[in-house]
């Protein structure tokens, strides 16, 4: 088969405009993973009064099974609270190594 330059000049047009696409993609998600950072990094200073206060609470009262109970659901919460943070700060490393522009 012979070459067919537009043929492969229309196909280099198309790697171009989904590369552009997903170029875009890309910065979109970089926003979104910066907002998630950001609502993330305010958790612990907007909580903190609430989860020092059911620790106080339960450790004051360590046969009250409510408080207890309330406490171990506060403690699954912080530890995916944690995990989840680390997640979004390690795509968000590897998003801005990326220079899109």
């Amino acid at each position: 088969m012979a070459f067919n330059y537009t043929k492969s000049k229309a196909a280099l047009d198309t790697i171009a405009q989904r590369t552009d696409r997903y170029r875009k993609q890309i910065v979109a998600m970089q926003t979104q993973i910066q907002d998630m950072g950001n609502g993330l990094n305010g958790m612990p200073t907007e909580y903190s009064g609430l989860v020092g206060e059911i620790d106080a609470e339960a450790t004051a009262s360590p046969t009250d099974e409510a408080l207890q109970m309330l406490k171990l659901e506060k403690d699954k919460l912080v530890a995916d609270f944690q995990a989840l943070l680390s997640v979004v700060q390690a795509i968000q490393t590897d998003l801005n190594a990326y220079d899109v522009s």
